[in-house]
């Protein structure tokens, strides 16, 4: 199970796009730190390209909401495969975390 976390800066919103299948570990570590040291308080994560998710990478995002809602930060989630927005849905993520259709949706909501 590999997976690539790429990330960039737009504006004052910082955009991770994790790349492969977001299964186990504590995937978002490093980001967060990265997001801290710049200051950014809005995080957008593309899933665009997350072609798998089991209930430990669900936890995984989690624990990024509350680790990112209790330095002040906010989160959102977007470009999600079906499959993943099904999960994510019926695991009942979506009354929290807002889920936007496009990138540029998420980062303008924020």
């Amino acid at each position: 199970m590999n997976l690539e976390i790429n990330h960039k800066i737009q504006g004052d919103v910082f955009i991770i796009s994790p790349v492969g299948e977001l299964a186990g570990g504590p995937s978002f570590t490093k980001l967060i730190l990265i997001i801290e040291n710049d200051g950014l308080k809005k995080v957008v994560l593309n899933g665009a390209q997350i072609n798998f998710i089991d209930s430990s990478g669900i936890g995984s995002i989690i624990d990024l909401f509350r680790t990112l809602h209790e330095k002040g930060c906010k989160l959102c989630l977007c470009e999600l495969q079906q499959d993943v927005l099904d999960l994510l849905t019926m695991s009942g993520m979506d009354s929290f975390l807002p889920i936007y259709k496009t990138e540029m949706e998420a980062a303008g909501s924020m």
